[in-house]
Order: C-alpha cells, then sequence, then structure tokens
C-alpha cells in the first residue's frame, strides 16, 4: 500500500484526507504474530475509519502523523508495540490535552479548587494523583480523570466546585472490588479531615462519590448525583476508537483480579443492563450530547463475538 504525503493531508489509492479533518487516531494489536501484520493504524475523520497496516506507518509517514497531530500519546504507543493481545489504544484525538504536562495540570487544579472550597491542599495533591498513576489502572488513570473534568467544564452547573471534588476521588480507590466507591469515599473522608474543607461540602461530595457505584439506585436526594454518575459514564458516548480502547482497558485491570471468563461475562452483563435502560444518561445535557452514540457503541460491542457467552447466558435467564 503506497501512502502520498503533502501538507495538506495523506492520500491511499482508496481515501484522501486532510490533517485537519482527522478526529482521533488509534493502533490495532493482535495476536497473530510474529509472522504475519499485527500492528494497525486507525485513522477516524468524519467519513469513517481507515486501517493502514502497521508497516506502512513508518518512517517519513510516522514522522508525517507526529508532525501534525501534535499530542500524541507516546506511552500509549509503546505500550501497543509491546502488545502481544488483541486491544486497542486510541493515542491521539483532536484538542486533546499533551499527556506528558496533564498530571501537572490536575495537580494545580485540585490545590485551586481545595483553596476555593476553604481548605488547604497539604500534600493531597500529590497523594491523589499518585493514586490515579497506579501502574495497575489501564483505563481508571489520570486521562478519565482529566476527560471527566472537561465534560464538568462545558455545562454551567450548581455545586460544580463540589462535584469537582467528589469526581477527583471518584476512583481514587480501584481494584475492581465491589466495595471501590465506599473505599474512595472513605478516603476522600479522610482527605478532606486533613485539609480542613467545610463539613457540610464534604458530605456533599462523599455521597456523591457513593453514587457512582453504577449498580446502586441513585440516592435522588443527593444534588448532583445523576449529573456525576453521567459524566462518569460519557465514555459510552465517546468515538468508536476511544469507546474500544475503555472496553480493553477495563477487562484488561479486571483480569489482574479475575479470570478472563469471569470478566467478559461480568462485563457483559453490565453492558447489556445499560442498553435495557430507558435513557442510559440521566441529565438533558448528557443524554442529548451522547445518547445516541453511546447506544450504538454498545449495540456494536454487546452483539460482537467478545460477548458472545454474555449474550447466550442472558438468553438463558443466567
Amino acid at each position: 500500500m503506497a501512502i502520498t504525503l503533502n501538507e495538506k493531508g495523506f492520500a491511499t489509492e482508496s481515501h484522501s484526507i486532510a490533517w485537519e479533518e482527522l478526529d482521533a487516531v488509534g493502533l490495532r494489536t493482535t495476536s497473530a504474530g510474529p509472522f504475519v501484520e499485527d500492528v494497525f493504524w486507525l485513522l477516524l475523520w468524519h467519513g469513517g475509519c481507515l486501517e493502514l497496516p502497521g508497516s506502512v506507518v513508518q518512517g517519513e509517514v510516522f514522522a508525517a502523523l507526529i508532525d501534525h497531530l501534535p499530542g500524541f500519546d507516546a506511552i500509549k504507543i509503546v505500550q501497543a508495540m509491546a502488545s502481544v493481545d488483541q486491544r486497542t489504544w486510541r493515542i491521539w484525538r483532536k484538542g486533546q490535552t499533551d499527556p506528558l504536562t496533564q498530571s501537572a495540570v490536575l495537580a494545580q487544579r485540585f490545590c485551586e479548587l481545595v483553596e476555593r472550597l476553604g481548605g488547604q491542599p497539604q500534600a493531597w495533591s500529590r497523594e491523589i494523583l499518585a493514586r490515579w498513576g497506579e501502574p495497575h489502572r489501564h483505563y481508571h488513570t489520570a486521562e478519565h480523570l482529566a476527560a471527566c473534568l472537561a465534560e464538568l467544564d462545558s455545562m454551567p452547573t450548581p455545586d460544580a466546585d463540589v462535584i469537582e471534588l467528589a469526581l477527583f476521588f471518584h476512583d481514587a480507590i480501584w481494584r475492581g472490588a465491589p466495595d471501590d466507591e465506599v473505599q474512595s469515599a472513605a478516603l476522600l473522608q479522610k482527605a478532606g479531615k486533613d485539609m480542613g474543607l467545610p463539613a457540610a461540602t464534604l458530605e456533599h461530595a462523599v455521597a456523591l462519590v457513593l453514587c457512582t457505584a453504577h449498580d446502586q439506585p441513585l440516592a435522588g436526594a443527593v444534588a448532583g448525583a445523576d449529573l456525576v454518575r453521567d459524566i462518569d459514564l460519557a465514555v459510552l458516548g465517546t468515538d468508536v476508537l476511544g469507546f474500544l480502547e475503555y472496553d480493553d482497558a477495563v477487562c484488561e485491570e479486571l483480569s489482574a483480579w479475575h479470570h478472563p471468563w469471569v470478566v467478559r461475562i461480568g462485563r457483559g452483563r453490565f453492558l447489556g443492563n445499560l442498553l435495557k435502560q430507558r435513557a442510559i444518561f440521566k441529565t438533558s445535557a448528557l443524554n442529548d450530547r451522547y445518547e445516541a452514540a453511546a447506544r450504538a457503541n454498545l449495540e456494536a460491542v454487546w452483539g460482537s463475538p467478545r460477548y458472545r457467552v454474555a449474550r447466550l447466558l442472558a438468553w438463558l435467564g443466567w
């Protein structure tokens, strides 16, 4: 396959795409190597998704991608190139924050938030970012936290600061365990007292963290609970590369503690139950923004071979 490059974009035998038209770039790896192609580049734009064999995205072509699409996640590229599994990574998307500066930006934001709420961040900015950077995390990372905060920033809302505090702690404890939300809320309780946050503010934020347990009914009396839950699920309505990366990464996280078959069945049950809901997103703003795309993503992955066993068990009523 030949690729022609210029300042405006690139072309293959079948497609011509301008740099400015690209929305996201990903990598797909398979377990088929080493004697056949097992790395593929995925280029997503408004006209569809183009897949290129890794063997043609080298040298001049790779350099052109890096040059015209600044902000590539170099760590993800290395992880993908080392992978021998079936996996998808979204390594670039339009408007993304430079991954190399993300942690510093989040730490500063956390300090400013705590001070606005009347507390002193002390060492907790380092502590909370260290937890989001734990090596066993593949989806519940600082990137997920940054995406949640970006969603919050995109809409004016009452209690924005309390909601932001809850988002900083909502996955602070992540082990794939049923009590992760309870433990994250307990960590927030401890941190809030250490930082001298007002009792009412802390109580509200703790309640919001507890509401992020997606298999539990929301406490309707907690202001902002629907919004926090919707923000946490916004990835369901992202572009297809981001959605596939999310599903693969969560399964990878959970497989560290559970057998892969248990993970696939449990994930399938969770995703299938989301599809059964009358509305996945409870707030009007995020329902308008993501509901249709989320249902399309969920229906596609639910109907795929990866959840065939989960579908069979659901059909049998198990």
